[in-house]
């Protein structure tokens, strides 16, 4: 009688774990995490801005979880706590992951047995979290100053803006070599600042593009490819006026022409936005020395026919032609241009 008592008991028994390894294995998303009855955590898509999207998942009182959606689009997953912590993933449809989360903190202590992407995803947040808390310190400071010092004061915190975002950026980018990390690096903003600037940084963007072919089915992944082909539909129209090309006849305000009336002549050429850039350039230097220069303030509705002429992607653009109209410089300021203009100026 006991000895069929056990042989039942058994029987239940394999039955249970049975039924508990195929329920995690056909799951995608299972694991164990410390937590206890009634915890929850919320799973969304980190590419979707609808709350609807999310789902929430349920800690049992074993620390047990199992997300097995209907179905789900292949990409980054953010698997949030209550209290606003937050662990991204790399799901896949057809893939189930396991998280190892027992008795560890949550986010930073989670391992995920079959890949190292939810914790460099980690890392590059952390840091663009450190990044943004030393922004919003430098603007309290900035907003405590009195007005008469501002204009002093707001150079110097733009070149220690600059100073962090240079330092934030080099700490991403020692994190973030494998592919996918490195566009979830690309991706990182603090308020409306991105840390890496689509244009002036397009070369990072391409070189990514390159390696992500076998991605090409996430949702994120095909997003950044629709903005690196942006990117190369507008390097082309940049290119209209590249170095060692002639520049082209332009018409301003109905009565200025700049044409090819100037050959003989160096002549710098700037051009801004009805006057909210500051120009970056005593360009009385330039006049002092026999340049022609010529600075045009636009409106919007010149601006989009001269971004189609003269291949401007950027606001304040300049040119810098020599005796042959041909442009030897664009949008260099600073020592460099004076480097340039000084170069020219030789015979």
């Amino acid at each position: 009688m006991n000895k069929n008592l056990c042989v039942v008991n058994i029987c239940i028994i394999f039955f249970c774990l049975s039924s508990c390894t195929l329920k995690t294995e056909s799951s995608i998303l299972s694991g164990i995490l410390w937590g206890g009855e009634g915890n929850r955590l919320i799973i969304k898509s980190v590419s979707s801005l609808n709350y609807d999207d999310s789902d929430t998942i349920l800690i049992d009182n074993m620390g047990e979880l199992v997300w097995n959606p209907d179905s789900i689009l292949s990409g980054f997953y953010s698997l949030e706590k209550m209290d606003g912590s937050k662990l991204i993933l790399y799901l896949e449809s057809e893939k189930s992951q396991f998280i190892d989360g027992l008795y560890a903190t949550f986010p930073e202590k989670i391992k995920t047995p079959d890949t190292d992407l939810p914790e460099l995803f980690l890392k590059i947040e952390n840091i663009n979290k450190n990044w943004f808390d030393e922004i919003n310190e430098l603007t309290a400071l900035y907003n405590d100053v009195q007005k008469d010092n501002k204009e002093y004061f707001m150079q110097e915190m733009n070149y220690k803006f600059d100073s962090l975002k240079s330092l934030y950026r080099n700490k991403v980018l020692e994190v973030s070599e494998e592919p996918l990390v490195r566009m979830f690096a690309l991706m990182q903003r603090a308020g409306n600042s991105p840390m890496f600037d689509t244009w002036s940084d397009r070369e990072m963007f391409f070189s990514v593009e390159t390696q992500l072919n076998q991605y090409k089915h996430i949702k994120e992944v095909k997003n950044f490819l629709g903005q690196t082909a942006q990117l190369r539909q507008l390097e082309q129209k940049y290119n209209i006026t590249s170095t060692g090309k002639r520049f082209p006849t332009i018409y301003f305000a109905d009565d200025t022409i700049f044409a090819e009336k100037h050959l003989g002549d160096l002549v710098y050429i700037e051009i801004r936005k009805e006057l909210t850039e500051k120009m970056p350039t005593d360009v009385s230097t330039f006049q002092h020395l026999g340049i022609k220069t010529y600075i045009f303030d636009i409106d919007d509705t010149e601006e989009t026919a001269l971004i189609n002429r003269l291949g401007i992607v950027q606001f304040p653009a300049n040119f810098v032609l020599n005796r042959d109209g041909i442009i030897t410089a664009k949008n260099i300021w600073g020592e460099k241009l004076m480097e340039v203009v000084d170069a020219s100026l030789v015979p």
